[in-house]
């Protein structure tokens, strides 16, 4: 089994690529599966050529828009994800607490022992023998048990201030994210709506992408984005057969050269591809070249299999016309 995404080739009972991380669903890897026999069979049919350049086109349609919706989806998810969250914390804001001022109001207590020491020293024997000092002490004692309260009322007022401060900053901080967080939840109710109506698209997309290749034109290996990108393109502008597209598509070569074209020009192909399905003139076009080739076809075989191209190909048309995704 290979991998439709990257062409690689995997075990039949992974649910995962392990060279892309791409997912593979039981449902996939029924329909996806098909023997060697029935694609060789179909690639020794000679197709009309118009036929098999609108049947590529058609597929390359639907891995670009594929590709186009999951990348979408991956980006509304992680946008959903980063949505409502709350940053502020509910507890309450963290406070200067006392213990934090403890330098401080060490200070201040020391100051004040300081000045009784010094105010009481006045009183004792030595004040006899530095009797001329008395008066210094005095006042120094005053001073240092001054200064001692004003530090100590200082840090208590500084607390109660700051507390408020932080208080009144702590409640703004939750109401704005309060506010915020109800603005997101708006927005992450109305991006939950989007990816509700884009996962239908990428399914109904699947489908659609299933049964072109249930059709076996391309061979399993070759059915992903840059191997679809590379035939049409071959075919195309080329007189080349199909298998001699094949031959020359070399996976791992066309993924390193075609991976940036393909990010740098799938949105101006889908608008292309948009403002060719609203052109009633070329729909008109391809519903009759697939309209005559089914009349002129004598093979049942492939009267069928074109029947199924031109189904195919109005599924298709009618899905671009009605998307929302591709919108300019």
């Amino acid at each position: 089994m290979y991998c439709s995404n990257c062409g690689k080739q995997l075990n039949d009972n992974v649910n995962f690529c392990k060279h892309c991380g791409y997912t593979i669903t039981e449902e996939r890897q029924e329909k996806n599966i098909i023997n060697h026999e029935s694609d060789n069979t179909q690639l020794n049919t000679v197709f009309n050529r118009d036929v098999l350049n609108n049947y590529l086109y058609n597929v390359r349609t639907l891995e670009f828009y594929n590709n186009k919706l999951l990348n979408q989806k991956n980006y509304l998810e992680n946008r959903i994800s980063q949505l409502g969250i709350k940053q502020v914390s509910e507890n309450g804001a963290d406070k200067i607490k006392i213990e934090d001022m403890g330098f401080l109001l060490g200070i201040g207590v020391i100051l004040i022992i300081a000045g009784m020491i010094v105010g009481y020293l006045k009183y004792t024997w030595i004040a006899d023998f530095l009797f001329d000092i008395t008066g210094f002490l005095n006042g120094l004692s005053i001073f240092a048990i001054v200064i001692g309260i004003l530090i100590i009322a200082g840090s208590i007022i500084y607390l109660i201030v700051s507390n408020k401060i932080i208080e009144s900053e702590y409640k703004e901080s939750l109401a704005n994210d309060n506010k915020r967080v109800n603005s997101e939840l708006v927005e992450r109710n109305n991006l939950c709506y989007q990816l509700d109506q884009l996962v239908e698209e990428i399914n109904k997309t699947e489908n659609l992408r299933i049964d072109a290749y249930s059709l076996n034109i391309i061979p399993s290996k070759f059915r992903n984005i840059y191997a679809s990108y590379f035939l049409y393109d071959f075919i195309s502008t080329s007189t080349a057969s199909l298998n001699e597209a094949l031959l020359h598509c070399d996976l791992d070569t066309i993924q390193q050269q075609l991976a940036t074209i393909i990010q740098q020009q799938s949105e101006i192909i889908l608008q292309q591809v948009k403002a060719n399905a609203l052109n009633e003139k070329i729909v008109s076009q391809n519903e009759q070249i697939l309209n005559n080739a089914i009349q002129a076809e004598k093979n049942t075989a492939l009267t069928a299999q074109y029947a199924k191209i031109s189904a195919m190909n109005t599924s298709v048309t009618a899905s671009i016309q009605m998307s929302e995704y591709l919108r300019p």
